[in-house]
This record gives C-alpha cells, sequence and structure tokens, in this order.
C-alpha cells in the first residue's frame, strides 16, 4: 500500500549544530517513555474502551490517602503525555463520570476487572449516558482489588 512505503516520520534531530524538527513531539516521546519504565507494568495493563476497570489514584483532597474508583471506560483519548481515558460509573443511584490523565504521577495503578462479552462497535461510548444505570454499573469489593496500598 502508498502508506507503508513512506518513510517513517523523524521527530528531531541535530543538523548542523541545530536542532530541527519537532521538539515538542520528541520531548514527549522521551517523557512517556521514562514514565513507562518506572512504572511496574503488572499495576498498568493495556485496556480498550468498554472494559471495567478499577483505578486507584492520590486522593486530591489528602494526598496521604489513596482513592478507588471503578467504571466503564466510555472513551479513550490520543497524544502522548495528554493521553486520557473517562470512566463512567452509578454511585448511590447517580451516574459519576470522571477522566483520568493516562501518564499521571497520582495514579498508582488500573486493574481490568472484565472486557465485554462482545467488543464494542464504537471507539466512544457516549451512547451509555442516555441508558439505564445498571449497563454501566460496576461493583466491586476492595478485597478483590490487587493494586498499591502506597
Amino acid at each position: 500500500s502508498p502508506l507503508s512505503s513512506q518513510p517513517t516520520r523523524g521527530v528531531a534531530s541535530v543538523h548542523k549544530g541545530k536542532l530541527r524538527g519537532n521538539l515538542v513531539e520528541a520531548w514527549e516521546t522521551r517523557e512517556v517513555e521514562a514514565i513507562k519504565e518506572k512504572r511496574d507494568p503488572k499495576f498498568f495493563p493495556d485496556f480498550n474502551v468498554g472494559d471495567s476497570i478499577v483505578v486507584r489514584l492520590v486522593n486530591p483532597y489528602n494526598p496521604k490517602r489513596l482513592m478507588t474508583f471503578a467504571g466503564v471506560v466510555i472513551a479513550k483519548y490520543g497524544g502522548k503525555m495528554s493521553a486520557s481515558f473517562r470512566m463512567r460509573n452509578a454511585l448511590d443511584g447517580f451516574p459519576v463520570e470522571q477522566q483520568f490523565p493516562l501518564y499521571s504521577p497520582h495514579l498508582k495503578g488500573i486493574q481490568v476487572l472484565k472486557k465485554p462479552a462482545k467488543k464494542p462497535r464504537r471507539a466512544k461510548l457516549f451512547y451509555l449516558r442516555t441508558r439505564a444505570p445498571r449497563e454501566y454499573t460496576v461493583a466491586f469489593s476492595e478485597a478483590d482489588v490487587k493494586l498499591p496500598k502506597q
């Protein structure tokens, strides 16, 4: 195909003593790789839209404590450092949506609880907003979560 025959685009390079190319993209790529190397891969598995996952992160109101949020992934957003994902769950009968940056230092771990029975046919599951809460409610036990406690 014509797309595969094109050379891959270089991010940044040094030519005659000067930096050339997309320096911001080069910096973001380097930062993402550094963050991935520091993280334990067993606490950050790959997940897709439609998966039921549990996220453990530092509580923004009390940084000494960790907060756990479970839900269905309804969207993933690309980018390098700005990559994020959006989750939805029903807590006490009220729908709650939360968006998390994928490479945030406050994120301590992600655990996939359940994959969907059938692969979703949409990249973004925003139609779940109009559905009954039982279709996106994720119940979990804190004892079943195998994520770092600190």
